[in-house]
């Protein structure tokens, strides 16, 4: 029988036919030796094509499974079983395990640059003198011009990106709502909040900004979102724990640093934007030329169109952002209103006004009358009784 089979094809044809026969003789499918004799070159034929399929199933499997270990773009999956991520180091992901660790003896951070890791040397740096910030692009930090193609504010000593019109966010550089009159600044879709950007918080009837999967701050910390912080440890302070649990007046009181000082020398005040506090010239200062009042919004002071008037006509009072009616002035309506039932009076303290006990009282014991300054009424405020309170709290 002729054949172009190669020798290597014809002997595994022939050990694939012996096993087969071995197979059909334990299931008794051959009863006669005449019988197989006579049917052996169909059968013979019939055997070789079938392992001669099995083979080349196998390897397509083979050469499937091989393509499974490669992603989309060609690069190698992670060797985990079941992950078709990339893998990054060790043949596996950084899930896995797949980071490359640093080369220090005895380190095993993950290492950030040049094999190193941040607390040895893997920082890449500012090529500038003396300067440790880390580099943006073209070896420097933003400070010295590093960060992409941006430019810096074109105000004078501001180091930010510029946003819009050459200027930072700060100095009036946003982007403002599109809509026809309105100089608020937009949250999405080229709109502010009141002409519909933004996306509103998911509770059933609140009108705030769901800044936290869908949630506002407050729902947020109700649905278990948002990690709650603690409050003040001075009895019946609602406001939130900063340092050595105490609010930032309380902290004061008790000579506790909250936040940076300002750094003009002997001053304790926090510091604003420059690093300095606003009496030592920190803060956002007016675009306008030659003025260096505060900035109030737009980058300008109140004198030079920077202030927030109320909406309702002929009204030159302070517009308010709190409350139902924003925008408006107390007069008009604005700001938060008191708790309880039927009152319309402004908030003062714990959302109350003053007539509904909206005030907090002199922490000297059994003093109730309202506290002026330091938590003291202006009898105990300078006696032993102050001091020796003071002690306690310290």
């Amino acid at each position: 029988m002729t054949s172009t089979r190669s020798a290597s094809q014809q002997a595994a044809i022939e050990l694939g036919v012996q096993m087969a026969w071995g197979l059909k003789f334990a299931a008794g499918r051959v009863h006669s030796m005449i019988r197989c004799s006579e049917q052996k070159e169909a059968t013979y034929s019939e055997l070789a094509n079938e392992f001669l399929g099995v083979i080349a199933a196998e390897g397509r499997e083979e050469k499937d499974q091989s393509a499974q270990l490669v992603t989309e773009t060609g690069r190698p999956c992670c060797s985990h079983p079941g992950c078709t991520k990339q893998a990054q180091a060790k043949g596996k992901c950084i899930a896995h395990g797949g980071v490359r660790e640093c080369t220090y003896p005895d380190c095993t951070a993950i290492s950030r640059w040049r094999g190193r890791c941040a607390a040895h040397g893997g920082r890449h740096t500012c090529s500038e003198e003396n300067c440790e910030k880390l580099v943006r692009s073209h070896g420097k930090c933003v400070e010295h011009g590093g960060g992409g193609n941006k430019k810096n504010c074109s105000v004078s000593g501001c180091t930010k990106r510029y946003q819009a019109r050459g200027l930072c966010a700060t100095h009036g550089g946003s982007t403002l709502c599109k809509t026809e009159g309105c100089s608020k600044k937009t949250l999405s879709k080229g709109l502010c909040r009141v002409h519909g950007g933004g996306t509103l918080c998911k509770t059933e009837g609140c009108e705030k900004i769901g800044c936290v999967r869908g949630y506002c701050h407050r729902h947020g910390a109700e649905h278990g979102v948002v990690k709650r912080k603690g409050t003040c440890k001075v009895e019946e302070c609602p406001k939130f724990r900063l340092n050595r649990g105490y609010c930032t007046k309380h902290a004061k009181e008790r000579g506790i640093a909250v936040g940076r000082k300002c750094q003009t020398e002997g001053c304790e005040k926090s510091a604003q934007v420059g690093g300095n506090c606003i009496s030592h010239g920190g803060g956002a200062r007016c675009t306008h030329p030659d003025c260096s009042k505060l900035a109030i919004s737009k980058g300008l002071c109140s004198t030079h169109g920077g202030r927030i008037t109320c909406k309702a006509e002929g009204c030159k009072k302070w517009g308010l952002s709190k409350g139902d009616m924003k925008g408006y002035c107390i007069e008009h309506g604005g700001g938060k209103r008191c708790k309880h039932p039927g009152c319309t009076r402004s908030v003062q303290f714990k959302g109350l006004c003053c007539t509904h006990g909206g005030y907090s009282t002199c922490r000297a014991e059994g003093c109730s009358k309202r506290a002026n300054s330091k938590g003291f009424c202006s009898k105990h405020r300078d006696t032993e009784t102050a001091n020796s309170v003071d002690d306690e709290g310290l």
